[in-house]
């Protein structure tokens, strides 16, 4: 007899009405992003914004951007090799490939859903399951980091209370948050594995929870963690010298204590990577108001850290993907 869940009514039960919702959903979000931006008057300021830009990639800082991005395609890549390796040892070229193949496949998709598919082209059928559920605690190690992110000005605004009781309560209720936080992460397959009781009535989500979960030990998830919060400083510190490089009167301490905010707000929001940097452009202008930055510099600075971290790596990763499906068709015609 299945367990009976009284709130199966509320979740659409086929995958299609799941992905008219989601479809319906990013286009109505990303349709809103377009028209905000479209009637902005900082256009002239973002051009000549962007033209700063260009000439710091035509000089010796340029290397700067370039070293940042490569430290968060290593830093993913080494998480992935770490995870996969329990069940499917590859080496760290052949995790490179894997990456960047799910960041091709995964930019148009929320939440990078692709990404678990480009993520395990070249596994096994048999290994795909478990590869697909490491790719989630990937994935969930990375959100994490964006609510750590925002420890630093959380704390300072505590400081900032001078009720001694408003202050006492802050701390404890920051504290009981990580630690509820840490401790589902320490114990994923616990978790996963009461989500596919409780949820086992509804057809599609019950497809798309894994129906075991491979052992991942602990020190193996604190590996992943510290990885994760790695690859978090490659791409804040990204974000943070390039509106540094157009405001260079601006403390980097403020800037650090800040932008973590804006990858919090965006983790929220499950948008394809392809119209993120919209909402992140919106979130920036939002979070950074308090410092002085011109509008047109924070949106220059939006657009260029997604051209850089996610748009050419991921046109990278679809040659990749090419090459590998030209492969593959290679060796069915030679057989």
């Amino acid at each position: 007899m299945q367990p009976s869940n009284k709130y199966s009514y509320l979740l659409p039960t086929s995958k299609t009405r799941w992905r008219l919702l989601k479809v319906g959903l990013v286009t109505v979000f990303g349709v809103a992003l377009f028209y905000q931006l479209r009637g902005w008057q900082g256009v002239p300021g973002l051009i000549k914004a962007s033209g700063r830009f260009i000439r710091l990639f035509l000089s010796s800082y340029g290397l700067i951007p370039i070293a940042l991005v490569l430290a968060n395609i290593l830093m993913e890549s080494s998480k992935w090799q770490v995870l996969v390796r329990l069940n499917h040892p590859i080496s760290i070229h052949r995790a490179v490939r894997d990456v960047l193949s799910g960041w091709a496949l995964g930019i148009f998709t929320p939440q990078r859903v692709g990404e678990y598919a480009g993520r395990l082209l070249s596994f096994p059928k048999e290994a795909r399951s478990k590869g697909l559920y490491f790719v989630f605690i990937g994935s969930i190690a990375q959100n994490m980091t964006h609510l750590l992110g925002i420890i630093p000005i959380a704390i300072w605004w505590i400081r900032t209370m001078h009720e001694p009781i408003a202050h006492i309560a802050a701390y404890l209720f920051t504290i009981c948050i990580l630690s509820v936080v840490l401790y589902a992460y320490f114990h994923l397959p616990d978790l996963m594995g009461y989500l596919r009781h409780r949820l086992s009535t509804i057809s599609y989500l019950k497809k798309i929870i894994p129906s075991s979960t491979p052992p991942v030990p602990s020190p193996v998830l604190l590996k992943v963690l510290l990885l994760s919060i790695l690859r978090y400083g490659a791409y804040l510190s990204l974000f943070v010298f390039l509106l540094k490089w157009l405001a260079p009167g601006q403390e980097v301490a403020l800037l650090y204590l800040y932008v973590p905010l804006v990858f919090a707000l965006q983790s929220g929001f499950p948008l394809p990577p392809a119209i993120s940097f919209l909402a992140r452009i919106e979130f920036a202008l939002i979070s950074l108001r308090g410092l002085s930055l011109h509008e047109a510099s924070i949106a220059a600075a939006g657009i260029w850290l997604w051209v850089l971290n996610l748009l050419l790596p991921s046109l990278v990763g679809l040659v990749l993907v090419l090459l590998k499906k030209q492969q593959n068709d290679l060796n069915k015609t030679n057989r």
